[in-house]
């Protein structure tokens, strides 16, 4: 909606727009004086009319169409954006350059922010009454129990919704987040450490032994435990990326396989990996049952067939199938609670950063364990050869990575020792 002056009349008429035409148009003004046509598809005057009683109608609410809006945007001044349309064009905006699983995963973040503390608790409907008091507000009371990552990121939520639309000229206001305090965040504070215990690991696998599921939490959570893969890698593992003879297992993009956002799946920032197996992970994948799998393609229900590792038991349309998994938030969240751990909050990620300290304790060098991992090349950087790096993490890790220190019967002897200053990257 936008600020209308007093005497705005849209002056609105109904006529063909040419000469011999049959089908009618609405002629009109907008609030800065341009003036626009509008085809109502039909050739019928009345109800030609009818439409054009509904246009001035929405045109003396201040109603826009996204076209008029950038017009007014330009030439007249600020439209003023309810929230809901805000958020809206927010979203067609950045639809282009952020892929399914993000937008899936900021939408109830927005909705947490704008429409739960701006409009229900502050009663700001339009994106102009939006303050730096009301942001300095949200970050320091509302969510003030959270940890300051957690608070950073809310904070460029807000800025950059209010950034995205002052960029495409549908928002001339100021950024109230521009005035707004800061979260102090360090690189140390950023980073969660979290790691499971060696007694806590052990309970949950003995609990995840015991019970039946449709999907071998066991086996994923063992081997997770000693190769450290993402959650969505252990899911979409296929059994053509491991080479049981060279001891490998690779982390590839995979152009055709299906999953819940359509077509095509790649690791995070899209960086392939080869990572050695211990002897214990070999014995985990060898036991696993090889099956005729599938995935389902978006939300079209059509199925593909897929090579799966970790496939779950369900039943499709009657019949008993074995297809991929989505997600275990549910699996983990009972089998915590079964094992009595739920007070300690861990995520499945845990497993990762429990990894990473062992390969620590292990004398593996920062650079190797980021490789290992997959993290970004810019965590990554340290000029080492592939190669190279397989073969010292093969030779640290021994035959399990089952506990911090190496087994005497696989590994070298340590033959340095990290500083003590040195300090594992975040998984």
């Amino acid at each position: 909606m936008t600020r209308l002056p007093p005497d705005y009349d849209p002056r609105i008429r109904v006529e063909p727009k040419n000469k011999g035409s049959s089908i009618q148009y609405l002629f009109f003004y907008l609030p800065d004086g341009t003036r626009l046509n509008q085809s109502t598809g039909t050739s019928s005057k009345m109800l030609a009319r009818q439409i054009a009683k509904e246009k001035e109608k929405k045109l003396l609410d201040g109603q826009f169409a996204d076209h008029e809006l950038k017009i007014l945007g330009a030439a007249y001044g600020s439209p003023e954006l309810t929230v809901v349309q805000a958020i809206r064009r927010y979203r067609r905006l950045t639809k282009g350059f952020k892929t399914p699983k993000t937008r899936k995963d900021e939408r109830p973040e927005l909705v947490r922010i704008f429409f739960t503390y701006f409009i229900r608790e502050r009663g700001a409907h339009y994106l102009r009454e939006i303050t730096t008091a009301m942001v300095n507000d949200y970050l320091q009371s509302e969510v003030a129990h959270l940890s300051p990552v957690t608070r950073n990121r809310y904070r460029q939520a807000i800025k950059k919704v209010f950034n995205a639309l002052k960029k495409e000229k549908t928002f001339r206001g100021e950024n109230p987040v521009d005035d707004a305090v800061k979260i102090p965040l360090t690189k140390k504070a950023a980073q969660r450490k979290v790691w499971i215990l060696q007694e806590h690991y052990e309970r949950l696998l003995t609990v995840a032994g015991k019970g039946r599921t449709s999907l071998p939490i066991h086996d994923m959570l063992e081997l997770d435990w000693e190769i450290a893969l993402r959650i969505d890698e252990m899911l979409t593992l296929e059994w053509s990326q491991i080479d049981f003879e060279k001891r490998l297992l690779s982390i590839e993009c995979k152009p055709n396989f299906p999953t819940k956002f359509g077509i095509g799946w790649a690791p995070k920032w899209k960086q392939e990996r080869k990572i050695p197996l211990t002897d214990k992970a070999i014995e985990i994948l060898r036991r696993q049952p090889r099956r005729l799998t599938a995935g389902a393609v978006g939300k079209s229900g059509q199925l593909l067939p897929t090579n799966l590792v970790f496939p779950k038991r369900a039943n499709w349309h009657g019949e008993v199938r074995y297809l991929r998994c989505n997600c275990i938030s549910t699996a983990w969240r009972t089998l915590q609670r079964k094992s009595g751990l739920t007070q300690f909050g861990y995520h499945w990620h845990d497993l990762r950063r429990s990894w990473n300290r062992r390969a620590a304790e292990r004398g593996i060098p920062v650079a190797y364990r980021a490789a290992f991992l997959g993290h970004r090349e810019d965590v990554n950087e340290g000029n080492y050869e592939t190669e190279m790096a397989v073969e010292f993490m093969r030779e640290r890790m021994g035959n399990s990575m089952a506990t911090g220190a190496s087994d005497s019967s696989g590994a070298v002897r340590v033959l340095f020792e990290l500083p003590k200053n040195a300090e594992a990257q975040s998984a």
